[in-house]
C-alpha cells in the first residue's frame, strides 16, 4: 500500500511547552485521480478517516487538528498520487499560553454588505486588509487569537487567501484556496491577532470574503 511521510514538528516557540498537537492547513493539488489524504500521529495505525479529499484539476484545502506522536511527529498518507502542502498554523500543549473559549457563532465580516470602515465590494487582487478586532472580549479578557470559518464567495479567478496576525512579513501559507468557476468555498482557520488587536487578510485574486467567528483564545 501507500507509504506515509513522517513530518517532525520542531518547537514553535522557545518559551512554550512541547506541543502535544498541532493545528494544520492541509492542501491537496495536482491529483491524478480522486482520492484522499490522511494526517495522523505516527505512533498509531492509520485511522480509516480522511483529512482532505482530492479531485483532479482541483486544489482542495482543509483545516485539521492532529495529535503528535511521543517523538513529536505526524504522518501524511495519500491514497493516490497528489502533491500535498501542510502549513502548521499553531500548536497545543498542557500549560500553554492561551485557553480556548467557544463562542456563539457570529458573522464578523462580510464584504457583500457595507461596514462603517469598509465599503461594500470584493477584496482586491493582492490586497492586504487589517480587520480591527480589538473590541472583541471574552469574560472581560482581551483576545489573543480567533478560530473562524473563512468563505470566499464569487471570486473572479483562481486564488487563495491568507490570514495572520499582521506581522510585516506575510507568511508563505494559505488559509483558503479556490479554483476558477467556484461560487463559494470555505475553510476553518485559527489565527493570532496583533498587539493592537488586528487580524490581517491577504487575497491573491478578487473575491468577496465572509468570516464567521466560532471561538477565541485568551491569555491565561
Amino acid at each position: 500500500g501507500p507509504t506515509p511521510i513522517t513530518v517532525v514538528v520542531p518547537p514553535l516557540d522557545a518559551a512554550s511547552p512541547r506541543a502535544s498537537a498541532v493545528a494544520l492547513n492541509v492542501t491537496a493539488t495536482d491529483a491524478v485521480e480522486p482520492g484522499y489524504v490522511t494526517v495522523y500521529p505516527c505512533d498509531q495505525q492509520r485511522p480509516a478517516v480522511s483529512t482532505v479529499n482530492q479531485m483532479p484539476a482541483r486544489t482542495v484545502a482543509n483545516s485539521a487538528t492532529v495529535r503528535l506522536s511521543a517523538s513529536g511527529t505526524f504522518c501524511v498518507l495519500a491514497s493516490s498520487d497528489v502533491n500535498v502542502i501542510v502549513d502548521v498554523v499553531g500548536s497545543f500543549s498542557v500549560g500553554g499560553l492561551q485557553l480556548y473559549q467557544p463562542m456563539r457563532a457570529a458573522r464578523i465580516f462580510d464584504t457583500r454588505t457595507a461596514a462603517l470602515w469598509l465599503p461594500e465590494g470584493r477584496l482586491g487582487q493582492r490586497w492586504k486588509l487589517p480587520l480591527p478586532l480589538s473590541a472583541l472580549r471574552v469574560g472581560g479578557l482581551g483576545v489573543a487569537a480567533v478560530t473562524a470559518t473563512f468563505t470566499a464567495v464569487d471570486p473572479t479567478q483562481a486564488g487563495f487567501a491568507t490570514v495572520w496576525a499582521c506581522e510585516p512579513t506575510r507568511p508563505p501559507t494559505s488559509s483558503l484556496n479556490w479554483d476558477d468557476g467556484v461560487r463559494a468555498i470555505a475553510n476553518g482557520a485559527t489565527a493570532g491577532l496583533s498587539s493592537t488587536g488586528e487580524l490581517c487578510v491577504y487575497t491573491l485574486a478578487e473575491t468577496h470574503l465572509v468570516i464567521d467567528l466560532a471561538g477565541a483564545w485568551v491569555n491565561r
